[in-house]
């Protein structure tokens, strides 16, 4: 991969890391229930592995 792909790739992760982690507080806030917030959870740990992924590659180039 290109490095400017990773690090645009990157930077487009982290927004959405960042969106999921605040619609993961308005759940917990609205009280949606238990599974709502296991989804969010998931979603969050799902990115945050394609980050490090994405940092490794970085580094490595």
């Amino acid at each position: 991969m290109d490095k400017k792909i990773i690090e645009e790739t990157l930077v487009d992760r982290k927004k959405i890391l960042e969106e999921a982690r605040q619609h993961n507080n308005e759940a917990e806030e609205l009280d949606t229930g238990p599974y709502v917030e296991v989804e969010f959870e998931k979603e969050i740990r799902q990115i945050e592995l394609e980050i490090d992924d994405l940092d490794s590659k970085l580094k490595n180039l």
